[in-house]
């Protein structure tokens, strides 16, 4: 099963609308931490990086890279809000949006252990607050 399964599973959304929506969640994930926190996702996930590139224009009403200079801090519930919003625009709902960053978290912990996902969601106390 691969992530975008995972999050099809979780969230009912079709398959093409649960990867815009996990690439720009990790495009968010990615802009918010350091590099290093985010390596467990690319180790969990092989293609997050070309699940981030192709959500770019979908889930931003066709302006590339709005998404990510909207929500690129996801430390603070106000970044988290503004994820949450842009999607609504893109038709997904907010379950949607926490039931997919918590598809998204558990797909990374069953690959790469809780080791793994503690210091992302430590260092984005907002999104850690999504995934409850």
């Amino acid at each position: 099963m691969t992530v975008v399964d995972a999050i099809s599973a979780a969230t009912g959304l079709d398959h093409d609308k649960a990867e815009s929506v996990a690439g720009a969640i990790l495009g968010a994930i990615r802009m918010s931490c350091t590099p290093q926190a985010f390596e467990p996702i690319l180790k969990a996930i092989p293609d997050a990086q070309g699940l981030i590139l192709r959500a770019g224009p979908s889930m931003s009403g066709g302006r590339t890279g709005e998404i990510l200079a909207l929500v690129s801090e996801l430390k603070s519930e106000a970044g988290v809000a503004k994820l949450t919003a842009q999607l609504g625009r893109s038709g997904v709902s907010p379950e949607q949006v926490g039931h997919t960053a918590k598809a998204l978290i558990d797909f990374v912990r069953k690959q790469e252990g809780e080791a793994a996902v503690k210091p992302l969601l430590d260092a984005l106390p907002g999104f850690r607050d999504l995934v409850k």
